[in-house]
């Protein structure tokens, strides 16, 4: 930027990037997952680089002091101030450590031995005071501090509230070396939509109802159900004290909701071999095991109405990223009996198929767990055909 600055033929600069992104994390490589380049993280939680482009690139007076302050007492820290001022005063618990000049190229910097208490900093323009930062010393997890960016949420069944998740002392002072969990509820007429952190090296679910803070903060996102009446967000953690925040909801006219993943295709499914008695429908199957179980595909091109006497069991593992009330929905099947099992309890019985669509009774299904679905089906062998699944298996989310 400062070559940019002195000349006058250059009409800016591109930053690359504005956010971190799943993937790429040059230089580093496994475990980190994704890129760490970005002057936001992939919550959106800004980092010290946010900071340097916005002293470049904003008239208003700001300065953004940095790093936090919890060190190891005695520890020598390298502090700066990230300014478009003219000059930076730093303080050490209302102490002066001396008045330097600043640039948004050259940051003015201090070497200071790591006192606990606060750490602050005054900009100036014109000899004024016109912006004002500090860091604190955080004591021990204590509560979380729930900060939605917005407090009403569409009851559309799409809209979605981002809520960001702070770790505090008992003095409010956000903590940034917690790592705590936080497991997060929803009830009412919404659910969790995804979590985050921002941690580049997490390898944690972004589905499931909870997430470590990385540096003291992580977020949630929180999304209506069609025709949303009430929606409270709770968030707790061991030894924490807990925070919970209600929504205002903002009636609309229903909405065409986008797709929903979850009403798709099944797929990965695999089938046991061709037993004469009937098997145990539950018996233990290992993820990995191919012997036992074979992968199929249920297409047009690869035909599996074979079963023409004995029974076979048809097995799939999903996840879902929306809970709640699903069933099967079959395009083309074909048996004497069949018997559905979800997560070990039988969900639904039926008879007398032969090349034909059929649904399920409803089930519940918890978002991100690995649900275990088996069919087991008892050839027809009065069946010219044969019996099986010849046709595409769908998992449908059943509206309230």
């Amino acid at each position: 930027w400062d070559f940019v600055r002195k000349n006058d033929y250059f009409a800016g600069i591109f930053i690359w990037t504005g956010f971190d992104y799943r993937g790429e994390p040059t230089p580093f490589t496994w475990p980190s997952v994704s890129s760490q380049f970005g002057i936001m993280d992939t919550c959106g939680f800004e980092k010290d680089s946010f900071y340097f482009n916005k002293a470049c690139f904003t008239d208003k007076p700001m300065v953004h002091l940095l790093p936090h302050w919890n060190h190891k007492k005695g520890e020598t820290v390298r502090v700066m101030a990230v300014s478009n001022c003219d000059e930076v005063e730093l303080f050490l618990n209302g102490k002066t450590l001396g008045r330097k000049p600043c640039d948004v190229c050259a940051p003015a910097e201090w070497q200071v031995e790591f006192v606990p208490g606060r750490i602050s900093a005054k900009a100036y323009r014109n000899g004024r005071c016109v912006a004002k930062d500090e860091q604190r010393t955080a004591g021990k997890p204590y509560a979380i501090i729930l900060s939605p960016a917005c407090t009403a949420i569409k009851n559309d069944g799409a809209d979605t509230a981002v809520v960001n998740v702070s770790i505090v002392d008992k003095k409010g002072i956000t903590v940034p070396y917690s790592d705590d969990l936080v497991h997060f509820e929803v009830s009412g007429d919404g659910f969790v939509r995804g979590v985050g952190n921002g941690d580049p090296n997490s390898h944690e679910s972004d589905i499931l109802p909870e997430r470590k803070a990385y540096h003291g903060r992580c977020q949630v996102l929180v999304t209506s159900n069609e025709g949303a009446e009430h929606i409270t967000l709770k968030a707790t953690g061991d030894r924490l004290v807990s925070a919970e925040f209600d929504f205002d909801i903002e009636k609309v006219a229903a909405t065409r909701r986008p797709k929903d993943i979850s009403d798709d295709l099944l797929d990965g499914f695999t089938m046991s071999e061709v037993t004469v008695d009937s098997p145990d429908p539950l018996k233990q199957v290992d993820d990995n095991d191919m012997n036992s179980f074979t992968p199929v595909r249920f297409e047009k091109e690869v035909y599996q109405r074979d079963l023409k006497h004995g029974y076979r069991i048809y097995r799939v593992t999903p996840r879902v990223y929306i809970g709640g009330n699903y069933k099967l929905a079959f395009s083309d099947v074909s048996f004497k009996n069949a018997e559905i099992y979800v997560d070990g309890a039988l969900i639904d019985k039926a008879e007398a198929k032969d090349g034909a669509a059929y649904e399920t009774a409803g089930f519940e299904l918890t978002v991100g767990e690995k649900h275990d679905i088996r069919i087991l089906i008892h050839a027809d062998s009065d069946s010219v055909k044969g019996s099986g699944i010849a046709g595409n298996v769908k998992l449908v989310k059943i509206a309230k």
